[in-house]
C-alpha cells in the first residue's frame, strides 16, 4: 500500500488561523489508523474505513450489505476482516481485522463541535495513498457540514486528533458527516439487534 503523506487545504479557508504543520501533525499522528476495505480480492475499486477500539475493529461506510470476507489493508500491511454488522438503516458497517491488531483512532464527543471550527479529513486518493483535508465546520445538527472534499467512510478527527465524525457523503468541495455520537449509537443499537461490536469509546 502506498505510504506517501499529502495535505491538501481546501480552495476557501475560513475559521481561526491555524498552522498547518497541525494539519500535518494529526494525520502523521492517525495515518496508521486508515484502512482500504476492500469487498472482493481482485477488485480495483475500495472503500476508505478507520480502526477504533482495542479488538481490531474497523468501521466504514456501505451503500450496500457487504460480504462476509474483506480484505483490509494499512500503512503496515494487509489484514484479513471479519464482517460482524452492517446496519441498512446508516450505512454502517463494521469488521473485525486479523491479528496483529491496527492502532485505534481516540474517540472524541462531537456534542462538543462547533460552526468555524477546524477538522481534517483522513482519506485516500485514487490510487489508495493515504492523505488528508482539512476544512471548516459550516453547519451543525443530525448532520455536519465541512468545508473540504471527503469520501465516504473517512474519518474526521478534531486538532487534537480526536474522531469526532465520520463522512457519508462527498464532493470536491465538501463533505457532509454523521457526528461520532450518532455513530455510536447506531453501532450499538446494530449490536444490540444481531451482535457485533460496540460503537467508539
Amino acid at each position: 500500500m502506498p505510504c506517501s503523506s499529502s495535505l491538501l487545504l481546501p480552495l476557501v479557508l475560513a475559521g481561526a488561523p491555524v498552522s498547518p504543520t497541525a494539519f500535518g501533525r494529526v494525520f502523521e499522528d492517525n495515518r496508521a489508523s486508515l484502512s482500504i476495505v476492500r469487498t472482493s480480492p481482485d477488485s480495483a475499486s475500495f472503500i476508505t474505513g478507520f480502526a477504533i477500539g482495542v479488538g481490531g475493529e474497523v468501521v466504514f461506510w456501505s451503500a450496500t450489505e457487504p460480504p462476509a470476507s474483506l480484505g483490509l489493508e494499512f500503512d503496515d500491511g494487509p489484514r484479513v476482516g471479519t464482517l460482524a454488522l452492517w446496519d441498512p438503516a446508516t450505512k454502517l458497517a463494521l469488521a473485525r481485522a486479523s491479528a496483529p491488531f491496527p492502532p485505534a483512532l481516540r474517540a472524541g464527543r462531537s456534542a462538543k463541535l462547533r460552526r468555524e471550527q477546524w477538522v481534517v479529513i483522513l482519506s485516500h486518493d485514487a490510487a489508495g495513498t493515504p492523505t488528508s483535508h482539512a476544512g471548516v465546520i459550516t453547519a451543525l445538527g443530525e448532520t455536519l457540514s465541512v468545508e473540504a472534499p471527503g469520501v465516504a467512510g473517512a474519518p474526521v478527527l478534531d486538532l487534537g486528533g480526536r474522531l469526532v465524525a465520520l463522512v457519508i457523503s462527498g464532493n470536491r468541495r465538501r463533505s457532509r458527516l454523521m457526528p461520532i455520537d450518532r455513530v455510536a449509537r447506531a453501532l450499538d443499537a446494530a449490536r444490540s439487534r444481531g451482535g457485533g461490536a460496540a460503537g467508539p469509546r
